[in-house]
């Protein structure tokens, strides 16, 4: 499988602070699990603005290294933040907000995020910097190795499907099967504990579809079938995914689901 693509977005004054990270993720790169890449690389002669958007645009994980400098560039917290937040609502990205000085992070988009460190000190104030580095890089591990196992399972469906194309109708027509007979029961059956368990032994059985399925998640998601909706739950109990979050609050905060 291909290395996860990190993308550092900061302020040329924060250089040597990015320099001091690329050193603690080193074992990632030596062992091929990550490639970086930062405006430093771009070649004498090349369209800037073109290789920061391509970059952006193929990255696995962009990194923000925030400090009164990134706050304050243009650049970087214009046209750099505007495009990782829009692939980052699209589930296309992972956003990795490190705070290196301190600065008025809060009253920036950033302030919706987990910031790393997770105490919010920034990494200049810390007495026990190496410390601090580490920690830094163990959670940036943890991500490329979420990011890793979420693009093997993609893989190994594409896979798949692509060798058995008619498996995927299979597995189609056996959740919708599994969908109308959750709507039939949920409309028929009147509200109590014999309902509840016939709905939850079909959930059950979509849970054991969920990896054949996953194919299938952005439309199960937006599906106005409640069934589909079920569904769309299941793969994300299996693979779970930030992008879908509003829709498990909206389902759940309209359907009350039983699960």
């Amino acid at each position: 499988m291909d290395p996860v693509k990190i993308f550092y977005s900061y302020a040329h004054e924060d250089e040597a602070y990015r320099n001091e990270l690329s050193t603690y993720l080193g074992i990632l790169k030596q062992n091929s699990k990550i490639v970086e890449w930062h405006e430093r690389k771009i070649k004498p002669g090349s369209n800037f603005n073109v290789e920061i958007s391509n970059k952006i645009e193929t990255s696995d994980i962009i990194i923000f290294l925030i400090s009164k400098d990134f706050l304050n560039s243009d650049y970087c917290f214009g046209v750099e933040v505007e495009k990782a937040f829009l692939l980052h609502k699209q589930g296309r990205i992972e956003i990795v907000p490190i705070l290196l000085k301190p600065c008025l992070f809060e009253e920036s988009r950033f302030s919706q995020l987990q910031i790393i460190p997770r105490d919010a000190q920034p990494i200049s104030t810390s007495t026990l910097n190496e410390k601090t580095f580490n920690d830094v890089a163990k959670e940036i591990r943890d991500i490329v190795n979420d990011v890793s196992n979420r693009k093997l399972v993609k893989e190994v469906i594409v896979k798949d499907i692509n060798a058995y194309p008619e498996y995927l109708n299979i597995v189609r027509q056996q959740v919708s099967s599994y969908a109308q007979l959750y709507e039939r029961i949920r409309q028929l059956m009147p509200p109590g504990y014999e309902r509840t368990n016939k709905m939850q032994a079909i959930f059950e059985k979509m849970k054991l579809l969920a990896t054949s399925s996953y194919h299938f998640l952005e439309e199960f998601s937006k599906s106005p079938l409640p069934g589909e909706r079920l569904a769309a739950i299941s793969i994300l109990l299996n693979y779970s995914s930030e992008s879908y979050f509003k829709f498990l609050a909206e389902t759940i905060g309209a359907e009350k689901p039983f699960v």
